[in-house]
């Protein structure tokens, strides 16, 4: 399970998931609105044990890996 550092509030996350897309993101414990590709305001839940965390949302609609395929 990725590990996550940083400051969810000021949309520092290092993750590895890219938020471009994203406007909604679940952190292993709180759900997130994410404005301009950065974390902006979370619930804040209590978690013993925080799952992975995710972009639950893309602007698209649809749920997915959000990254980019290279069209070669």
């Amino acid at each position: 399970m990725p590990t996550q550092t940083g400051n969810v509030q000021t949309g520092i996350v290092s993750t590895g998931i890219d938020l471009t897309n994203c406007v909604s993101y679940f952190d292993g414990c709180n759900n997130c609105s994410v404005k301009d590709g950065k974390v902006d305001a979370c619930t804040k839940m209590y978690c013993e044990k925080p799952s992975e965390p995710k972009c639950s949302q893309y602007a698209t609609g649809s749920e997915t890996t959000g990254l980019v395929k290279n069209s070669s």
